[in-house]
């Protein structure tokens, strides 16, 4: 954004009594008529190195007003107490009398907040007292979910405003989703070894969900979509991608799962239980601030998918638009990714994010979650086979924050399984605890704290780890009343979709319902205490059998029942078709109520993308009228029996 909007901006807002100190810019209207102007610069160091550091700032004048840097080129935002960026010193000008600064850099520092009586010019040196160095012991932060060129925005932001902004935040990796803008398939030149800047991509769809599509080395177009294509195929087209990831975006942005036209609605992530089926999800967007629960947290969806034994990492993205003018910093929800024994780069944090190396953060910060067996140490991420009747794990963790906590939990397949509280103040717990396990289980760490404070984002401070994952005898973690959770919300889907949904062409509409069912039967299964099921045929790109309801029904002279073979799974981006096989033999049968055969309408081979439209008399097979009641047709094929129910009435 150009000087000249910059000071139109001001120019705006100023007479509503805002007064951002646009220089030496004076509200419209004031009570400091006498009030004399100065000039206040800041320098920034940091403690360790004695170097300029790039911080967060805020300043309030002794006029309770927000005031920024007039240099033309400083994006600042007027949201809480207002905040701009320098990258270590910058000048503004304020008013004589009491002034508040407010300097933070990332979550590793003790954020610094001063009062200082300015009766002139003034400059003032600040050191910032590093906590703890989270690189050290090989953890990296990033903010897997920025936005610099959003809609709605009204600055110009680069991705060397967004690497300052990253420096500034104690960011070493921030992923931009502008869908092309300063888009180049590969790590931006502006990054450095402090801070990594990619441009990328966020998919939405309206009724689907929203994804970000992390480490993209070309962009999957078009950027967004309603009925068609499905995320899944956004996903497989970005797996074809080396390294690139799909990360479930804001999975719950509203409670109203019908709306799919305006936002929040339309960025609920529907097909979310149906990707996981498939292992096409990288990771949930447990922060964001686009979710609509717990202040931007959403536990309750992450919690049931791993209760139906799914792996996703946790994984935090703020969707902070930074070329608007009123928006929360990028980085107050941060994803901090375990990198050992190799080179920090951005390659490497994506692939371990991937394998659930991960904790998600507001502040508190875990040095340590380790859970052993007295022969293997495992960390987040990690698995254990287990046999017997009982296993026993020994666990250790620390946590660190620039601030006093209040308690951590042990939560063990979505329950609290030991609670340690907090006394007397503490930012620093280092502990051991043991855990015994009758089921296969997953295990993770979640620390809770009050804030109060400026520098941190959110209603509490809040820290969550992923899991690690411990099978016991083979057994799969499966919580029955979470897969019918998800049985009901597909099928919410399914009626939905057929209520309001629109494609192209009859195929699509066909593969698309074959998936949610394909899907729903699956949780089903799992509902009905089944967990040796398995993935959907047809997300493989394997065609597979459709039978649909008889129309009419209940009917009396005749009815017409609709089946056949999918055309097998059509990449939307290519328009190519991969089918695998040529042709299925099917079986097509009445039965009464009782089981017994009435009548064969159809046997032969089923061509994929062929659609059969048989039409049933109500006569057995020997052409006889059968009596009024339940009737059922089946339709059976290699590996695959469907049925429906019908009623005739004479």
């Amino acid at each position: 954004m150009n000087v000249a909007a910059r000071s139109f901006l001001a120019a705006l807002v100023i007479p509503f009594s805002i007064a951002i100190g646009h220089g030496e810019v004076v509200p419209a209207e004031t009570n400091h008529s006498s009030q004399l102007w100065v000039p206040l610069t800041c320098i920034t160091i940091c403690d360790d190195t004695e170097d300029t550091l790039a911080t967060r700032c805020s300043v309030t004048g002794s006029d309770h007003n927000p005031y920024f840097p007039n240099d033309g080129y400083t994006l600042f935002y007027p949201v809480g107490y207002g905040y701009f960026y320098a990258s270590g010193i910058f000048s503004v000008i304020v008013p004589t009398g009491q002034t508040i600064i407010r300097l933070g850099h990332g979550f590793e520092y003790a954020e610094t907040i001063d009062t200082v009586d300015i009766t002139g010019d003034t400059t003032i040196t600040y050191r910032l007292d590093r906590i703890i160095d989270m690189a050290i012991m090989d953890w990296y932060p990033g903010d897997c979910h920025v936005h610099i060129d959003h809609v709605g925005g009204v600055y110009d932001v680069t991705p060397k405003d967004v690497h300052l902004m990253g420096c500034a935040e104690g960011l070493r990796v921030v992923n931009c989703l502008d869908n092309g803008y300063h888009f180049t398939g590969a790590v931006d030149s502006c990054s450095t070894d402090e801070c990594i800047v990619y441009m990328s991509e966020e998919y939405r769809s309206s009724t689907y969900g929203h994804m970000d599509l992390l480490g993209l080395t070309s962009l999957i177009q078009p950027f967004s979509s309603s009925w068609y294509p499905m995320t899944m195929d956004v996903a497989d087209s970005t797996h074809r991608q080396a390294g690139a990831l799909v990360i479930s975006a804001h999975p719950v942005s509203s409670t109203n799962f019908d709306d799919v036209d305006d936002w929040p609605g339309s960025g609920i992530a529907r097909e979310l239980p149906v990707d996981v089926v498939t292992s096409r999800i990288d990771g949930f967007e447990v922060m964001c601030y686009s979710n609509c629960r717990f202040g931007g947290i959403e536990l309750d969806m992450w919690y049931r998918l791993l209760n139906c034994g799914f792996r996703l990492p946790a994984c935090a993205g703020t969707d902070a638009c930074m070329n608007i003018y009123y928006t929360k910093p990028l980085g107050g929800f941060k994803t901090y990714v375990f990198i050992p024994s190799a080179a920090f780069d951005y390659p490497n944090w994506l692939s371990q994010l991937a394998d659930g190396r991960t904790f998600i953060s507001n502040g508190p910060l875990f040095t340590r979650f380790e859970i052993c067996d007295y022969s293997r140490m495992l960390i987040p991420g990690d698995s254990l086979e287990a046999t017997g009747e009982l296993v026993e794990l020994y666990g250790m963790i620390s946590i660190w924050c620039a601030h006093p906590l209040d308690r951590f939990e042990l939560v063990i397949n979505g329950e609290v399984a030991q609670r340690f509280n907090l006394y007397h103040w503490r930012d620093h717990v280092d502990t051991s605890f043991t855990v015994t396990l009758d089921e296969s289980s997953w295990i993770a760490a979640r620390v809770f704290g009050s804030n109060v404070y400026w520098f941190n984002v959110g209603n509490a401070l809040f820290a969550h780890t992923s899991p690690i994952y411990v099978t016991l005898n083979g057994e799969r973690i499966v919580n029955q009343d979470d897969a019918q959770y998800f049985a009901d919300w597909i099928a919410d889907l399914e009626e939905l979709t057929g209520i309001r949904g629109s494609w192209s062409n009859p195929e699509d509409s066909i593969r698309v319902f074959r998936e949610f069912e394909t899907a729903r039967l699956y949780y089903e299964q799992l509902a009905s205490g089944v967990t040796a099921v398995e993935e959907s045929p047809l997300a493989r790109g394997r065609p597979v059998p459709y039978l649909y309801q008889n129309s009419p029904n209940p009917f009396s002279t005749g009815t017409f029942i609709e089946f056949g073979i999918s055309p097998g799974v059509r990449d939307p981006f290519t328009a190519s078709m991969e089918t695998g096989v040529t042709a299925i033999p099917g079986d097509f049968v009445v039965y009464d109520v009782q089981g017994r055969f009435i009548r064969r309408l159809y046997r032969g081979a089923l061509l994929p993308g062929e659609r059969m439209r048989i039409f049933w008399d109500g006569k057995d097979h020997r052409g006889r009228e059968v009596t009024s009641g339940v009737y059922f047709c089946r339709l059976s094929t290699a590996g695959w029996t469907g049925g429906r129910k019908m009623l005739l009435l004479r």
